[in-house]
């Protein structure tokens, strides 16, 4: 399901940290290749503490993540949130030292001279190599009170590749709808497209519905006419009269 994202933003709570879901979702992001940005929540939180959930995050998802944003004000609705710029040489380090680990070229030209590395320059590498999934950008704020959420969507805008496509190609897309059972256990379930749609889960759909057909098919050759719906007892060896089953005894009903 997530193969049909174009981006991400990935949440994580300032509070409670990562979480083992959070990890999963990572892991499963970082596989399929999909662009990621992680956005700290919950600022305004009582025990909110940016700086040991960076270090989390360091630790238990990716250590491939620079802070794009500085907080004030933590555990209070006060909470600011204000974006890192080229004026803070910690925040370029800090930019250097990512990039460069996964562009020679970059650190080449930095080893060389400095100079040769603008802010602009490294602010479109964090773009490409954030459209890559090789690094992963961390904003923070709050969604209740809107702190850091402008940042955010500037990131986005930025920093997530935008989806290209072909306006003169034929019609394509992917069609699914998740849906959960009476025992809370998700599926999937495939519509049918319209005419010239191609969808590109319409093999696994069709196959999935085959399992299904075949499933039924089995169960109604099983059933025999009027037992209203329950399964045939499979032919076996009668037992003789007077006998009982051999998984009931007298003695087991005593006391």
């Amino acid at each position: 399901m997530l193969g049909v994202l174009d981006g991400a933003v990935l949440v994580v709570s300032a509070v409670e940290g990562v979480q083992p879901q959070t990890r999963v979702l990572m892991r499963t992001l970082r596989r399929l290749r999909i662009p990621t940005l992680v956005f700290v929540n919950k600022l305004d939180r009582g025990g909110a503490d940016l700086d040991r959930t960076l270090r989390d995050i360091a630790a238990r998802l990716t250590p491939d993540v620079v802070a794009m944003t500085a907080a004030s004000g933590l555990g209070t609705r006060a909470a600011r949130v204000a974006p890192y710029t080229a004026g803070q040489p910690a925040f370029t380090d800090r930019l250097v030292d990512l990039l460069a680990g996964h562009d020679d070229r970059l650190l080449a030209d930095y080893v060389a001279d400095e100079r040769a590395v603008p802010y602009e320059r490294l602010r479109a590498e964090l773009a490409a190599q954030t459209g890559q999934a090789l690094v992963h950008p961390v904003y923070a704020g709050s969604a209740v009170t809107g702190a850091g959420v402008d940042a955010l969507i500037a990131g986005v805008r930025e920093l997530l590749p935008v989806p290209e496509g072909d306006p003169d190609g034929p019609l394509s897309g992917t069609v699914f709808k998740i849906e959960r059972g009476q025992a809370g256990r998700r599926s999937r379930t495939c519509g049918s497209p319209p005419a010239r749609y191609v969808p590109a889960t319409g093999r696994r759909c069709t196959a999935a519905a085959s399992r299904r057909s075949r499933r039924t098919a089995r169960t109604e050759r099983a059933r025999q006419p009027g037992e209203s719906g329950s399964a045939a007892r499979r032919p076996g060896k009668p037992r003789a009269p007077g006998t009982r089953s051999p998984r009931w005894s007298p003695a087991r009903t005593r006391g």
